[in-house]
């Protein structure tokens, strides 16, 4: 290229095999330093402008690098330089802006609006600043919705009631933002200082620059509009597109930039002519684990071949699904790579911690997370490096281990329902441990404190959180050094340091809130916030651009420089991403009103694969057949691409290579480690650990123990998935509905008298009626707040309890029942004395924990019934013995009371949202009582006894696998159902999948 003229101004289109990244690189590396340095450049991202400045790098030793900007750090920066000054009014962020629209949610009377609303209202008022529209757009909503004549009137009415509630709320919004806060939201002002900088532009007035590229944008936000235009008529900028490709659907976002450019442009040919591309390949892997493994195969291969390791991409279409793998195997392969994929900061060392602190103070407190909080790494670090306690004997992994060792050990002497404050006045803790746990209980302040009957003010609780990031969760130098040398490749490190700056910046954001919002806040709603809002920000960790593999976001990858890229998770729901669903403003309405929609993120997508396709030498699109046991459909780019004869599909046999990949590689003799040697054997503990796992028991982890003796060792070891339960998830519902059956039987929650116990009077023909009233009146004094007016209330008081009523009344009715002290409700496996329920199983004895939902005593027969939300297991394992629950309480009630035998009693499941009674077994000489009360139907064979004794048989036969010289906990997939251990599991592991066929043809035969 011809450096001794200015390149020509204004716009320039390149054809799509153009890599302008590297027309650029060949247009800067011939300037001379002092050219080089009066030139400006606006790229679509960050890291497009690392890499740039890394490849003039290897070029010059020594240079002062041209200004890079995204668009909207350029207009940021410059409309404050050069056209508007300092600003007035300060910036309110994403976060600022959901948590002001959430208190204004709370204090407001809406009908359609609630709580929880907030992110999707600050979308759409974003959309309506990124495309240049205020408030005035409300009536264009309703115009739009007026005309919708095809609609329900009643239809009509709620969209236009939400439609005004919207507007009341946006400009209540509007309102608070500018006089109560003092500043203007991120997109308002941002729309502002771009018209602002357009007409500054116009003029011709003086600039920093020598030259400004625009160079490599796709797509940008109607606010701009004037400024591209201003900019595409300076002789002094540069504005690099590509050509419009041909889409599969809709309209490329490449026409829209053009049509808002409105500028006459010119096409240029590439400098650098690009080797003959290779047809794009497609190829099927069976799981997620082999896709992953065959791309990291292909990376070594391509390697080997001579391609430069910043030459090679890993793409990755959903950080979530394939961050972990991919971090797993990178170490196991031994291949060095810059990973820069987002991580939720949930799964980052710091979001752990905060994460068991939340789970521990929104739930129940068990051991379990008891333990995850007081043997965190960071909780042992910050225990270690108090300077008022000598806490030596912690220091290193050795004594970390043994201290936590001793932590479990106490901590499970106790019943496991002991509140923090409760478990430091536990008798059975030692001295040293019981200053541990007050020392964290006082570290945590008003957070462990009990829940107050009012709240505090928003400053209160950023002062604590402020307080325990910098106690907690804050990373010194000397650990960011040690970090160094464990992790070479720096994605540990990084990570680290992204959720240190996460934090940081969440803090200050709330900080800046508090100022003026004086809404009172309970522990709940701020642990709430927490979890919603921080836990899952995005961190990441961006190495070196030049230095080892390259992993990344498809999105990010449009203009970079590659040689080969594999594309990981090419389906459809990620590559093209499954579209937002709206709530409040459905999208058809937006486009009405003239906003792009969802539709642009497809046409995004849809550029992004065709801008790939035409300027790498070579493609490849991965996908698995199945995901977590949901059969994966390909992306609709494959499909158009087969349908066309560009492609074919090929199915990946990834066992052998993923077997190779994680093996460690032996450099001094060239060799691979045997797979057997390297993975060793799966669920082997030693017999003291087995024996101890064994000799206690509850109805989930014997049901665990029956099914899969891998899924049970996990378990008893602690291992449990890291969750952001919801407020509004099943297990919250099973919770409240389980509480209204309680207080309906007892008229009591734990040492809360709510209600008398039941008794029934009067006509038997008017016990239903009283019993739903009980029931319709206990829940309006036990509905949850977020439960009101939802189609749970409607389930409930329509369905659930109507049935109940009938139920109850029936069989208490034909049992001549009156009241409610018939028998237990929330009954623990204790005897009278206190001492603990044991049952022999073979040659050993076990004890029993758990808590049976209601025993009633009946006219000749005991009746145990165990409620569940909606859905009950199968009969059948429930008669085989495989689903022990009920069967292994009618055991214990025998052993507690000898006076309530297994011939006397009737099991059975009440589904509560579905009103039935499901699956009841009756013993034998409590069959024809059953049959009376309609317990059990009269072709009902099975005993209660024959049930029990096949219980009684699979567990004893699991002890003796087990406790055998050779017993080893492994994966047994013949129920394998879904489970969050299948992350973990290896039972499609190629080494270890044979040992398990044989054992099952063996179990078969």
């Amino acid at each position: 290229m011809n450096h001794q003229h200015p390149p020509p101004h204004g716009l320039s289109l390149w054809p799509s095999p153009s890599c302008l990244i590297s027309e650029l690189y060949a247009e800067l590396k011939g300037l001379s330093p002092e050219q080089l340095r009066g030139c400006h450049i606006v790229l679509p991202t960050k890291r497009l402008a690392t890499w740039l400045v890394a490849m003039l790098a290897q070029e010059r030793p020594a240079f002062i690098p041209p200004r890079c900007y995204t668009l909207d750090d350029f207009i940021e920066r410059q409309a404050v330089d050069l056209a508007s000054g300092p600003q007035p009014l300060r910036s309110m962020g994403d976060l600022e802006q959901e948590l002001l629209l959430a208190s204004l949610l709370k204090e407001g009377a809406y009908q359609h609006l609630r709580y929880g609303h907030e992110h999707e209202v600050k979308q759409l008022l974003s959309e309506f600043a990124d495309w240049g529209m205020n408030l005035e757009a409300f009536d264009r909503l309703a115009e739009v919705v007026a005309h919708n004549i095809y609609l329900s009137e009643g239809s009509l009415d709620t969209l236009s009631q939400r439609l005004d509630e919207l507007r009341h709320l946006a400009t209540r919004f509007a309102q608070s933002v500018q006089d109560e806060h003092g500043a203007e939201t991120s997109e308002r002002r941002l729309a502002r200082l771009s018209n602002s900088l357009a007409s500054y532009l116009a003029s011709q007035q003086p600039v920093p620059w020598r030259q400004l590229y625009v160079v490599g944008l796709s797509s940008a936000q109607g606010c701009h509009q004037a400024l591209l235009h201003a900019l595409a008529r300076r002789e002094d900028t540069c504005l690099w597109l590509s050509t419009v490709p041909e889409l599969h659907t809709g309209k490329s976002p490449l026409e829209w930039l053009l049509t808002m450019i409105d500028a006459p442009g010119t096409l240029r040919q590439p400098t650098v002519v690009r080797a003959t591309p290779q047809p794009l390949q497609v190829r099927r892997a069976d799981t997620v684990l082999a896709e992953v493994a065959h791309a990291l195969t292909l990376s070594q291969q391509a390697l080997a071949g001579g391609v430069a390791p910043s030459g090679i991409a890993i793409l990755v279409t959903n950080d979530v699904t394939y961050g972990k793998p991919l971090r797993a195997m990178l170490k196991g392969a031994q291949l060095a790579a810059n990973v820069a994929l987002a991580t939720p900061l949930a799964e980052t060392l710091p979001g752990t911690w905060l994460s068991s602190v939340i789970q521990l103070l929104l739930g129940d407190q068990t051991v379990a997370r008891t333990l995850a909080l007081l043997t965190h790494p960071l909780t042992l670090r910050w225990w270690r490096l108090m300077p008022e306690q000598a806490n030596a004997e912690i220091a290193g992994t050795a004594g970390a281990v043994e201290w936590s060792s001793r932590l479990s050990r106490e901590l499970c002497k106790g019943d496991g329902s002991e509140s923090l404050q409760e478990l430091i006045r536990a008798k059975h803790l030692s001295a040293e441990v019981r200053a541990y746990l007050s020392a964290v209980v006082t570290a945590l302040g008003c957070w462990a404190e009990r829940p107050l009957p009012h709240g505090r003010e928003l400053a209160d609780w950023v002062g604590v959180l402020s307080v325990l990031v910098q106690d907690f969760l804050s990373v010194d130098d000397a650990e960011q050094s040690q970090t160094k040398l464990d992790d070479p490749g720096g994605v540990g490190r990084g990570l680290m340091t992204s959720a240190a700056e996460t934090l940081g910046e969440f803090c200050q954001a709330l900080g800046a809130l508090s100022l003026r919002l004086r809404t009172a806040l309970t522990r709940r709603e701020f642990l709430q916030i927490l979890r919603d809002k921080l836990l899952l920000a995005p961190v990441r960790s961006v190495g070196h651009p030049l230095r080892g593999i390259q992993i990344l976001s498809v999105a990010e990858a449009r203009y970079v420089p590659f040689d080969v890229a594999f594309v990981l998770g090419a389906s459809e729901g990620d590559f093209p991403r499954a579209l937002p669903r709206d709530y409040l403003v459905d999208n058809y309405l937006k486009t009405k009103i003239g906003l792009p929609g969802w539709q642009l993120l497809e046409a995004i997508e849809d550029t992004t694969f065709h801008l790939l396709c035409a300027r790498l030498p070579a493609m490849v699109l991965l996908y698995p057949a199945n995901r977590g046991g949901d059969a994966v459909v390909r992306s609709r780019f494959i499909e158009a691409a087969i349908a066309l004869g560009q492609t074919r599909e090929y199915a990946v046999n990834a066992d052998t290579e993923w077997t190779l990949l994680l093996a460690p590689q032996r450099h001094d003799r060239g060799q691979t480690a045997p797979a057997g040697h390297r993975l060793g054997n799966q669920g082997v503990v030693s017999n003291e650990q087995t024996e101890r796992f064994l000799s206690h028991q509850s109805a989930s982890s014997l049901a665990y123990l029956l099914a899969c003796p891998y899924r049970f060792l996990l378990h008893r070891l602690g291992v449990h998935p890291v969750e952001l339960p919801q407020e509004d998830d099943a297990r919250h519902e099973g919770n409240w509905l389980h509480v209204v059956l309680e207080v309906f039987f007892t008229g009591r929650h734990k040492e809360q008298h709510l209600d008398a116990p039941l008794t029934f009077t009067g006509p038997k023909d008017t016990w239903a009626g009283q019993a739903l009233a009980r029931l319709n009146t206990l829940t309006d004094r036990l509905l949850p707040a977020a439960a009101a007016d939802s189609p749970l209330e409607l389930q409930v008081r329509q369905r659930a309890w109507p049935d109940f009523a009938t139920h109850i009344a029936g069989i208490y009715g034909a049992a001549e029942v009156t009241g409610g002290s018939s028998g237990e409700r929330e009954q623990r496996l204790v005897h009278a004395d206190g001492t603990a329920v044991r049952l022999q199983v073979g040659d050993r004895s076990v004890v029993l924990t758990g808590t049976i939902d209601s025993v009633d005593q009946l006219a000749g027969l005991q009746l145990i019934t165990d409620y569940k939300r909606r859905f009950v297991p199968r009969r059948s394992a429930v008669k085989e013995g495989l689903v022990p629950q009920l069967l292994l309480y009618a055991k214990a009630l025998e052993q507690m009371h000898p006076e309530r035998r297994l011939a006397h009693s009737v099991v059975g499941y009440w589904s509560i949202l579905g009103g039935q009674w499901l699956n009841s077994i009756a013993g034998s000489e409590a069959q024809e009582q059953a049959r009376r009360l309609k317990l059990v139907g009269g072709r009902d064979k099975t005993t209660l006894e024959d049930a029990t004794q096949s219980l009684m048989n699979h567990w004893t036969s699991r002890h003796t696998a087990l406790l055998a010289p050779l017993g080893s906990f492994t994966p047994e997939p013949r129920d394998c159902q879904m489970c969050h251990y299948a992350g973990v599991c290896r039972k499609d592991d190629p080494e270890f999948a044979p040992r398990m066929a044989r054992s099952l043809r063996g179990a078969n035969s």
